[in-house]
């Protein structure tokens, strides 16, 4: 497929179903920072349905807005659920978010059953649209090496025309829904490049 300088979501239908598949190769703390991704995607499509796909068990559930699912023995699962959607509904939107795997993903591109779809990976902090219905590819990569993974995602979801929530205190947020009796601890690596924002932030 050709490459087009300048497209994002609001140029794909807009979806009443949406799929987020996270891949196998990414750590449970990069995990979590999808969790901005998600926001964003409410943000843009309040109405949608959106179904969770994760290796890790239980995740998601705090978050009452998708219906998160666990990947079972087989898991190429989200891959078949993503072809099953968009033989269904070729207005569905699908978004596979992964960790340094991007040459995986890429065989999906030349697989016409896929036939639009989102690929985001944090490792290589890229961003692609592949759209067979309208013969194009958009590829975004937000490769300023000073940047936090915070603000990388926050460019790529710009870029993809998600608003940047990655500033939203999703932690916070959901700490108030713990009774206080049952609040956990919570530790921070001073010298983590994820962690360092929200201890200066005195969480």
């Amino acid at each position: 497929l050709p490459e087009e300088d300048e497209k994002n979501l609001d140029d794909l239908p807009k979806p009443k179903k949406i799929l987020i598949s996270i891949g196998h190769h990414i750590g449970i703390g990069d995990e979590l920072i999808f969790s901005y991704l998600v926001a964003g995607i409410r943000e843009k499509y309040p109405t949608a349905e959106i179904e969770l796909w994760s290796h890790s068990a239980d995740l998601w559930n705090w978050n009452t807005s998708i219906k998160s699912h666990q990947v079972g023995e087989d898991i190429l699962e989200p891959f078949h659920r993503a072809r099953t959607i968009l033989a269904e509904d070729e207005g569905a939107l699908i978004i596979f978010c992964d960790f340094l795997s991007d040459k995986i993903y890429r065989i999906l591109e030349s697989d016409e059953e896929y036939k639009r779809f989102v690929y985001i990976d944090l490792g290589t902090r890229l961003a692609r649209i592949i759209n067979h219905n309208e013969n194009y590819i958009f590829e975004y990569n937000s490769n300023d090496l000073s940047l936090t993974i915070y603000e990388s995602l926050e460019r790529i979801l710009n870029k993809i025309g998600l608003k940047a929530v990655t500033k939203t205190p999703i932690l916070q947020k959901t700490l108030k829904l713990i009774p206080e009796h049952s609040k956990p601890t919570l530790f921070l690596n001073p010298h983590s490049s994820k962690e360092q924002p929200a201890a200066k932030a005195g969480w």
